[in-house]
């Protein structure tokens, strides 16, 4: 009967533990799926993280640019006004006179471009005879406010009011046609008259002998001392 007892004591013993273990294993349960839930939550709490701090790598469309100052000063710079720098070195500069057949000692840059104005005009001359359209000559021209002269003095305030004006006029001329053409031309030789009137009134002779026979005045006479002729402009 002992024995028996001491078997089951034992026996008992192990059931005990059993039963403890499975009642540990119940109470332990919540706190698994607990956590489990906890990393499900967490996984799908991921993405709603991830994307907060990703967003700023996925900007929306960005602003329009704006104008960048420097190109726009540049471009203000690099117009050809009174107050446009004259660079050294370049043909027609001091030091730097262009070869003349006409002038031994060479022309400056606004002498050789006022030449290339008279043959430009003589060549448009019979064109506009006819009243037909001629240039365009404006943007050819436009360089007379910022070429350099014979004498850099003569690059005034003065001088470059004539020079608008005379550009103004040849703006006129590229935009006439038909009747209206001779008296177009006669104002861009008004133009150049008025300039040279002021400085290297020699080259009157040469505007002269540009005029329409319908435009040529006896004035024009009296104001040269001689008939209207073919003759090249003194340097600039």
């Amino acid at each position: 009967m002992n024995t028996v007892r001491r078997v089951m004591r034992p026996a008992a013993s192990s059931c005990l533990c059993l039963i403890l273990s499975l009642a540990a294993c119940n109470r332990s349960a919540p706190s698994t799926a607990t956590a489990s839930a906890d990393r499900s939550a967490g996984s799908v709490a991921t993405p709603a993280t991830t994307s907060s701090h990703t967003a700023p790598d996925h900007p929306g469309p960005a602003p329009a640019p704006t104008e960048d100052p420097r190109a726009t000063a540049q471009g203000q710079s690099e117009e050809c006004t009174l107050q446009t720098p004259l660079p050294p070195g370049v043909p027609g500069s001091p030091g730097h006179l262009i070869p003349s057949a006409r002038n031994p000692n060479g022309q400056s840059e606004l002498a050789a471009l006022m030449r290339s104005m008279e043959a430009a005009l003589k060549e448009a001359r019979p064109l506009v005879a006819q009243g037909q359209k001629v240039g365009p000559f404006a943007s050819r021209f436009a360089k007379i406010r910022c070429a350099w002269p014979t004498n850099l003095g003569d690059r005034d305030a003065q001088f470059d009011a004539l020079a608008v004006a005379y550009l103004s006029a040849v703006a006129k001329l590229d935009a006439t046609h038909g009747t209206d053409a001779p008296a177009a031309f006669d104002g861009v030789l008004n133009a150049c008259r008025a300039c040279h009137e002021r400085a290297c009134s020699g080259a009157i002779v040469a505007i002269n002998a540009l005029r329409l026979p319908s435009t040529t005045t006896t004035d024009d006479t009296k104001k040269t001392g001689a008939a209207p002729s073919a003759s090249p402009p003194p340097s600039r």
